[in-house]
């Protein structure tokens, strides 16, 4: 029986951690649900989203292979606007690609 309890009582932590990280990422990014999203326009642009981590000052794609521990989401403007730099390796790419157009 106790085993079965255990078990409940872990399925109700997983559902309210999950409702907790739903809070949390709703709190960053704003409310967009569906509906938002269908509403907005061609012409609007959806803000980049990169990684960050308290390790270091710079922001890096969600791909790079730089981030370091316990990583952040967050859209590129925050990062900008909180003083975090492109990082060299994941950006780097980028700029040199546009040097060649």
């Amino acid at each position: 029986m106790w085993k079965y309890i255990g078990i409940v009582i872990a399925g109700v932590l997983v559902i309210l951690i999950a409702l907790w990280m739903n809070h949390i990422v709703i709190g960053m990014f704003g409310k967009a649900g569906v509906t938002d999203i269908q509403a907005m326009k061609s012409s609007d642009v959806i803000p980049m989203i990169v990684v960050i981590t308290p390790e270091d000052n710079y922001y890096h794609k969600p791909d790079c292979i730089w981030i370091g521990r316990d990583p952040i989401r967050i859209r590129i403007d925050y990062a900008k606007k909180e003083g975090y730099e492109p990082c060299p390796y994941c950006f780097k790419r980028e700029s040199s690609i546009n040097d060649l157009k």
